[in-house]
């Protein structure tokens, strides 16, 4: 999961996400850009509520942090300590995931390619939520050989010159993915075909089984998959939607810290 140094939407809701996938048994990865001063408190207590995680920072100029921090995620193959067989998943900082389950019935997940909700985006790219390969599988399909994450990433996107690379190039993570992956899909190169599976409501492209901040269902199913949680999530009534959340899916478990991580963080954006 990729995140900014710059903006309290994304960083308050990032321990609820890790949180989750620790529950399922996922090594939470964060990428992140370096942290301006100004954010530099918030951003030890964030990681200091995500208790175990891996982390890799990434160097952009301030303009073009956020699609570099989006984009990254493509590239986290390219991190010295990922091994090859590592099965990596690209995800959201405010998406939290459930249902281990589903996740253990994808087949092939040591080979292939599994593209979770493609029918939830346009033609021509592919949703961030969820892409799933083996390392490997990650390292051909994005061309990065024996190169950097930050090398992988100058090559994409350092030619572009625009004022604005965050509203002009919001989509550009979801379309070098789909790029990359379909063409390398029908390359001699592929260990197998690529896996979609669809998640968009009939007519629509929202995704089922999911608790959308835009619409967030009151009382929330028990057969969610995932929940994209309310921002900004420091408001009194968006943090009692998540703190109601996790009460739901993990009834019994010790939740104190998520009170208590609100309340400090509240302490340093007054």
């Amino acid at each position: 999961m990729s995140v900014t140094s710059d903006s309290d939407l994304y960083l308050f809701n990032l321990p609820f996400a890790v949180y989750s996938w620790r529950k399922l048994g996922f090594e939470p990865l964060i990428l992140w850009t370096s942290p301006n001063l100004e954010y530099m408190d918030r951003w030890q207590l964030v990681l200091k509520y995500c208790y175990r995680f891996m982390d890799y920072n990434i160097w952009a100029r301030d303009e073009r942090a956020a699609t570099y921090a989006q984009c990254s995620r493509l590239y986290a193959a390219a991190i010295h300590y990922i091994r090859p067989d590592d099965i990596l998943v690209t995800a959201d900082a405010d998406m939290c995931v459930f249902d281990r389950p589903y996740w253990d019935r994808l087949p092939n997940k040591e080979k292939v390619f599994h593209i979770i909700g493609y029918d939830l985006v346009p033609d021509g790219q592919v949703p961030m939520c969820y892409i799933m390969a083996p390392a490997r599988e990650w390292n051909k399909a994005m061309n990065m050989g024996a190169m950097g994450i930050n090398e992988c990433l100058e090559r994409e996107l350092g030619h572009i010159q625009t004022d604005n690379m965050r509203g002009n190039y919001w989509c550009k993570d979801q379309e070098l993915a789909y790029n990359h992956i379909m063409a390398y899909a029908k390359s001699d190169d592929a260990a197998a075909p690529v896996w979609l599976h669809r998640r968009a409501r009939p007519g629509t492209q929202l995704a089922n089984r999911r608790a959308d901040r835009d619409g967030w269902p009151d009382p929330i199913p028990d057969d969610i998959l995932d929940a994209h949680l309310p921002r900004p999530g420091y408001l009194p009534e968006n943090f009692s939607k998540i703190a109601k959340l996790f009460k739901s899916m993990y009834p019994g478990a010790d939740l104190e810290w998520m009170a208590e991580y609100y309340n400090k963080y509240i302490e340093l954006i007054k």
